[in-house]
């Protein structure tokens, strides 16, 4: 038996505001949306995220993202609005990420592994 798949469901209160941040600013295409309750499947290249709208709940997500090329996504994210960009950073883990905070407090981290990745791994290792 293999695992196959994962999909990150998202609670928020205010589904609208995060659904169209999603979509505007993160680039999220919306695959399937339900009236009621209110629910909502984004994509993104190979990324499904699904929204939920649950009263009372806010921002307790945190969702990591692998990408080809981490430091072309920050730039593009640079004029996101609506959400907060933290800075980049390369990690002694050997990866290189940034977040994204939602409007609702959920935090997307968005990361490439360094090129030199196993390298660092085998050095922490070596060091332990």
């Amino acid at each position: 038996m293999a695992f196959t798949d994962a999909q990150a469901i998202i609670r928020v209160s205010d589904f609208k505001t995060t659904l169209s941040f999603y979509q505007e600013q993160l680039g999220f295409d919306l695959m399937i949306l339900w009236p009621q309750p209110r629910y909502a499947v984004l994509k993104r290249d190979d990324v499904t995220l699904e929204i939920a709208e649950k009263a009372g709940h806010q921002g307790n997500s945190a969702i990591y993202i692998s990408v080809t090329d981490v430091d072309a996504l920050y730039v593009q994210m640079q004029t996101v609005k609506g959400g907060r960009v933290g800075n980049l950073y390369d990690r002694d883990y050997g990866v290189r990420d940034f977040r994204i905070e939602d409007p609702e407090g959920n935090v997307l981290i968005f990361g490439s592994d360094l090129e030199d990745r196993d390298t660092i791994i085998a050095l922490k290792n070596l060091a332990a």
